[in-house]
């Protein structure tokens, strides 16, 4: 009797873990931990396009990232970094189009999800590709929910790929586009 009633309960401690891991990706655990910066800022404001290039997730597989959930992590992120002088929805001077090249997801016991996005800030006076590059992310994740390592690899992995872009940016921006300096 007493060994019936542990194995319920460890059968219903998993059913409620794997309830509560099949809640999906959560956008605020993919937004970095960033500082604001505090010099050389980017005296254009910029407004996020409608990303493209996701993966569409089949009835109980791995939990990838949607387009709207990447172009969300995108704005906050930027906003969070304080890199460009604004994030505005509509007018911004420039727009960043981000394009997931790639999501896979491999392994069993721990899942590791291979992310490539590329990423492109487009002049919206004239067009002119002002900066592009691709990143490539990756991130393991070991549980023993299956749902909660997708979630966590996937979440890992676009975390990842975001704070690259940001330290491309900070790294990288080209000097013929001006900074604020403080």
């Amino acid at each position: 009797m007493i060994f019936r009633k542990s194995i319920l309960r460890i059968v219903v401690c998993l059913f409620i873990g794997l309830c509560l891991s099949a809640c999906g990706l959560n956008t605020a655990s993919m937004i970095p931990d960033l500082k604001p910066i505090s010099e050389g800022r980017i005296s254009q404001s910029v407004t996020v396009a409608d990303v493209t290039g996701a993966r569409k997730v089949p009835w109980g597989g791995p939990a990838f990232i949607s387009n709207e959930q990447f172009k969300d992590v995108l704005i906050a992120t930027l906003i969070k970094s304080q890199i460009f002088k604004a994030v505005d929805s509509q007018r911004g001077d420039l727009t960043l189009n981000a394009t997931i090249r790639e999501q896979e997801q491999f392994g069993f016991l721990e899942a590791r999800v291979h992310l490539i996005v590329e990423y492109r800030f487009v002049n919206k006076d004239d067009g002119r590709v002002v900066w592009q590059e691709t990143y490539i992310s990756e991130y393991d994740f070991a549980s023993i929910i299956g749902a909660s390592r997708t979630i966590g690899a996937n979440e890992g992995a676009v975390r990842d790929n975001v704070s690259l872009l940001i330290d491309g940016i900070i790294k990288r921006w080209p000097r013929s586009v001006s900074r604020i300096t403080n």
